[in-house]
């Protein structure tokens, strides 16, 4: 059951170190150079076989250890709970990190990085600082992924998986919390409903994302608050 916690502390620690690098610019070659690195991750795996197993990939055994009262985490209904419990966790972690002074701080370099840096804020620090935090609920997650599937092999860290995770951010709208939820939903039922009925589901799921970017900007989270006083007044 701590293993998540395992994962965060590892992805915390890559987090710090990749983080003093990448965050150093911003914008786009922020992103080409976390880019880099992820595509760098993705050539280990394939080139270090000795150690991440090539294509194959690597077999987990989540019934490996001690089994605090009496859970075995075999069935599926009990990593379901395991899932479900250590998500509300990060979400309720999340949402208090937001109300704190270093949220709002992150707030204010994310959407003015110029005026913030002029009122005395080091913007570096609070990007190299964020950056280790989502490293840690990445690792988290990324725990959660090997229990579950018990496996994990170049599709985790390939490009791919990134920018699913980046399509269910800006689908739901990265200006709110609730945003990235709503898309991690939407997605993740689309890939269980679409999937099954058509191969080209990826192909419906880039109209849906470039539909979103013209038409919706502040994402589906976005739509929600933009009719939220015509709610209230009916």
């Amino acid at each position: 059951g701590l293993m998540p916690l395992f994962g965060g502390l590892v992805g915390l620690l890559f987090g710090t170190l990749i983080g003093y690098v990448s965050t150093r610019r911003a914008g786009t070659t922020f992103a080409m150079i976390s880019l880099g690195f992820g595509e760098m991750i993705t050539a280990m795996t394939l080139i270090w076989v000795a150690f991440f197993n090539g294509e194959e990939g690597i077999q987990t055994d989540r019934m490996i250890g001690p089994e605090p009262f009496g859970v075995s985490f075999g069935p599926d209904i009990e990593v379901y709970y395991l899932i479900a419990a250590w998500s509300f966790l990060c979400i309720v972690a999340m949402y208090a990190l937001t109300r704190t002074p270093f949220g709002r701080m992150s707030n204010a370099v994310r959407d003015n990085p110029e005026r913030a840096e002029f009122i005395g804020y080091n913007t570096q620090r609070v990007r190299w600082q964020a950056f280790a935090l989502s490293s840690f609920f990445a690792g988290v997650a990324g725990s959660l992924h090997a229990l579950n599937y018990e496996h994990v092999g170049v599709e985790t860290v390939s490009i791919a998986q990134s920018g699913t995770v980046l399509f269910m951010a800006y689908i739901g709208g990265v200006g709110s919390f609730i945003g990235p939820i709503l898309g991690a939903i939407l997605i993740t039922f689309l890939n269980s409903v679409l999937s099954g009925v058509t191969e080209a589901w990826y192909l419906y799921l880039g109209l849906l994302f470039v539909s979103i970017v013209m038409f919706a900007p502040f994402g589906l989270a976005g739509i929600v608050m933009m009719h939220e006083p015509i709610w209230k007044t009916a």
